[in-house]
């Protein structure tokens, strides 16, 4: 348990690390939403993780009512920031293979950087009012504060689903539509063969976050190539595209590159449902009964979906192919 804080902690600081080091990661506005992953999984290494295992340890909650509610705020809206920043990423990468010239002409720093701030603000105001002002209130405790520490909403039935449906159930659903459309949309290009030899890094691209993507040139040909750096190159690979002709065949090796942009796509999909799945199971059914579900079992849900946030790095990271440049470097330097 203490391993899986070092993991998460340390995966995701080095993620931070990386990306204030190299100014080329952090001057892509996809790479923001990574950022902001890896520090919504921080708070997870940091605080979540950590006081639950002394709470284990210690078999009761010797923290008390303010600490209590203080950890709760900060995990869970550290936990939902986690979804939301993967769906951000997710819809990132579907906009950016469905449209490029609206993506670079559109998607800037700015915005990406207000998106998160209003995420944050929201996910913070909503665990803040929920968490201090519920049982003032309903006029209920339903938490011993000298031994347990829960949410409070978890008691209602109600409130419960509403928590499953919005942070579980409709995230899943949008989580397959945005990563099986990306690839939907690579797949089919490739398929048609109007792939010339330097897109068919596009592919591959899906996992490493994307850096080179599909984009729609202005001669209709519908063909792939990479992210254009500024305005002198989008215009210039408008003109090479309009002056062009010929339509290579897909290389061999784009096939390869399919079935790794498949994999990877379907891994962030899978770890999600796995990792968060069970502990929604468990809340509603310890919101019908107390008795059905043991502590044991509940704790282990509670655990799993905090394991999400060490695998992240991993899933988001260590397949973004600037980011993980950048670990070598680090890792390397001094040799």
């Amino acid at each position: 348990m203490w391993f899986n804080v070092i993991l998460t902690s340390g995966g995701n600081l080095l993620t931070v690390i990386a990306f204030l080091r190299d100014r080329n990661i952090y001057s892509k506005p996809a790479n923001l939403l990574i950022l902001n992953l890896a520090f919504a999984d921080l708070k997870v290494g940091l605080v979540s993780l950590p006081l639950f295992n002394l709470w284990w340890h210690y078999g009761d909650w010797i923290f008390g009512e303010y600490v209590c509610k203080w950890w709760v705020i900060v995990d869970y809206t550290a936990t939902l920031e986690s979804m939301i920043a993967i769906l951000l990423i997710s819809w990132d990468r579907l906009w950016m293979v469905r449209n490029i010239q609206s993506y670079v002409q559109n998607q800037t720093r700015q915005k990406v950087v207000v998106i998160i701030l209003i995420s944050w603000i929201l996910t913070y105001s909503y665990y803040i009012v929920t968490v201090l002002l519920l049982e003032p209130i309903t006029g209920k405790r339903n938490i011993d504060y000298t031994s347990d520490c829960d949410f409070p909403p978890n008691y209602y039935l109600s409130f419960t689903i509403f928590e499953v449906m919005t942070q579980f159930t409709i995230p899943v659903l949008a989580l397959s539509y945005f990563n099986l459309g990306v690839f939907y949309v690579i797949r089919k290009r490739a398929k048609v063969g109007q792939v010339n030899e330097t897109s068919a890094v596009g592919l591959s691209a899906t996992a490493d976050t994307l850096q080179a993507v599909p984009i729609t040139p202005a001669s209709g040909n519908d063909r792939l190539t990479d992210i254009p750096t500024n305005d002198d190159d989008m215009n210039a690979r408008s003109q090479r595209d309009e002056d062009s002709t010929s339509v290579p065949k897909v290389p061999k090796h784009s096939l390869r590159k399919d079935r790794k942009a498949a994999i990877t796509l379907t891994l962030l999909v899978v770890t999600y449902i796995l990792c968060w799945a069970p502990y929604n199971v468990v809340i509603i059914l310890e919101t019908l009964s107390e008795d059905i579900v043991s502590k044991p079992v509940a704790s282990f849900t509670e655990y799993l979906l905090w394991m999400n946030s060490g695998i992240n790095p991993f899933l988001y990271v260590a397949t973004n192919t600037q980011f993980r440049n950048q670990l070598k470097t680090m890792f390397s330097y001094g040799r």
